[in-house]
């Protein structure tokens, strides 16, 4: 019995509660605010089939698209194309129809009713400039490229160097080749293809490789931030075989050890000569074609081989900042660019003119204690080339310089704001003596600023950046301009660039149009995913 009442006893207890707890909550809800009172009611308008291609439009083109519920909201609606506002040509229930712009690029739709946004589809605007379809990446690299050599020895191929370990393309089974490693270097067709002319596999470059270069013999010198290539020490810099071999040779040695007769023998790097402290940004070769390193290190070495073990070696270091000029023997040339002190910040880019003048830019405001704003020349002895009229130069980093011998003329980008005290938004072209073209005007970005630039043969300027407008119209990061600076529309109606762009080489299609090789470290152009490398038709 005394269970029972105690069972009966919490029963009663905890229904009185639960009546009180219920209770209090009613009170609760009736007495307090509801707190989505002020909440919108959702307006029914959404866009169908988001994911069904839109044919490809130009400007002036009247476009469909399917959107429910707008017709009620036809005079509150806003419509744009790539952040463009469009003209509203029809409205109905289920569709709405509006006209193309006459500026605009390929992007998306919005649609604006009162303070609501609703996101649609792409739409792919036509013009002259589109990705060529016959250009052939699978899953490409797997790493950002950093240079592409045109093979003089193997015409329709280029050496693509970088930082990657393989490439995977048409023909080319991975799976095959576990245990290769292609080390920053392989010779592709301008198809976008592994070459029928392969490079010797093997480890490759352990580090990046910035350039490379060819010499007359098909030799190449490849430098960079390495520190072996096919398990042999280098120091930045290599020659390779025309095979893409290391060019190595086979030295006497010191050997302290009689038991190991082999030890005083070493095969070693042919091309004695190590720049070390930094990287090497750029390389070139001279008419003699000795060696023209530019970067960032502090002093080059070579290896006395009659003095050296194979696991001690004896090496002679020299003082040499930013700038190093190598004969074919690897000894540094102490004539070119004497009691060098170097730039006091960093060096970003550098090209070398036919005259042999050199040309370098960066982050810095001094060369060998002179004062030089981010720029200067050096003639082809070494020395400072007074004449070299850039002015006052830039008053913000210089990132890339890049030089078009059928012009004779350079273009620079950066993050300056002036050059030689006139406004320049980040790119100016220049003639030879350094003079500013006063043809070729940047327009405006929006403050943000260009990476990259180059000069195409028939003067058009291509300008990569991260940019999102150009002279208040929505562009791609990668526009294509008038020597005058000029954005027309038909050469600016791709989407955008998902990576970074380091190189370009131009080329000429089958029909005779100018074509681009864009590589860097890119993962997609106008939504469509490239593995650092693609190729762009530029349609007269």
């Amino acid at each position: 019995m005394i269970n029972k009442r105690k069972n009966i006893s919490i029963i009663l207890f905890a229904a009185i509660g639960f009546v009180w707890l219920v209770s209090a909550c009613s009170k609760n809800v009736i007495s307090g605010e509801d707190p989505y009172a002020e909440g919108k009611a959702p307006l029914g308008v959404y866009f169908e089939h988001l994911n069904r291609p839109i044919p490809a439009a130009k400007p002036g083109d009247i476009v469909q698209v399917s959107l429910r519920g707008t017709k009620q909201y036809e005079k509150e609606m806003e419509l744009f194309l790539n952040e463009q506002l469009c003209v509203l040509q029809k409205v109905t229930d289920s569709t709405v129809s509006f006209i193309v712009p006459n500026q605009v690029a390929t992007g998306g739709i919005k649609v604006k009713i009162r303070e609501e946004i609703y996101f649609g589809p792409k739409v792919t605007i036509d013009g002259n400039v589109y990705l060529d379809p016959t250009f052939y990446i699978s899953n490409g690299f797997n790493g950002p490229l950093n240079q592409l050599l045109s093979d003089r020895a193997n015409p329709g191929n280029f050496i693509a160097v970088g930082n990657y370990k393989i490439f995977v393309n048409r023909g080319f089974d991975i799976s095959a080749y576990d245990d290769v490693i292609l080390g920053g270097i392989q010779r592709i067709t301008t198809e976008g293809i592994a070459s029928n002319v392969p490079l010797v596999q093997g480890i490759g470059a352990v580090g990046t490789i910035n350039s490379i270069v060819q010499r007359a013999d098909n030799k190449f010198y490849v430098a960079g931030q390495i520190n072996k290539y096919n398990k042999d020490a280098v120091g930045n810099l290599a020659r390779l075989n025309a095979d893409g071999s290391l060019d190595t040779i086979r030295v006497a040695v010191l050997n302290d050890n009689l038991a190991r007769p082999y030890d005083s023998f070493d095969t070693v790097s042919n091309f004695n000569a190590s720049l070390d402290g930094g990287i090497i940004q750029k390389l070139f070769l001279t008419d003699r074609e000795d060696v023209i390193a530019v970067g960032n290190f502090t002093q080059y070495s070579n290896i006395d081989y009659t003095q050296s073990t194979k696991t001690i070696l004896s090496k002679k270091q020299i003082l040499v900042r930013n700038i190093a000029k190598i004969g074919v023997d690897g000894k540094l040339d102490l004539n070119y660019n004497s009691n060098n002190t170097g730039t006091n910040g960093t060096v970003g880019s550098s090209v070398l003119l036919p005259s042999g003048k050199l040309v370098v830019v960066g982050n810095f405001t001094s060369y060998n204690g002179q004062p030089r704003n981010r720029i200067f020349a050096l003639n082809a002895d070494g020395t400072l080339d007074q004449g070299f009229q850039i002015g006052s130069g830039a008053n913000d980093e210089i990132y890339s310089i890049f030089y078009n011998r059928r012009l004779n003329k350079m273009v620079i980008a950066g993050r300056f704001t002036t050059f030689n005290g006139q406004p320049a938004n980040g790119v100016v072209v220049l003639q030879e003596d350094g003079q500013t073209d006063e043809q070729f005007k940047f327009g405006t970005t929006d403050d943000r600023r260009p990476n990259y630039a180059m000069l195409m043969n028939n003067s058009k300027v291509v300008v990569f950046g991260d940019f999102e407008n150009y002279n208040n119209v929505r562009r791609s990061n990668l526009l294509i301009l008038e020597s005058n600076g000029e954005a027309k529309q038909h050469f600016n109606n791709m989407g955008p660039i998902v990576g970074r762009v380091t190189s370009i080489n131009e080329g000429v299609t089958a029909a005779g149009h100018p074509c681009l090789y864009i590589s860097g470290m890119i993962n997609s152009v106008d939504g469509k995913n490239v593995f650092n490398i693609f190729k762009l038709i530029v349609k007269n």
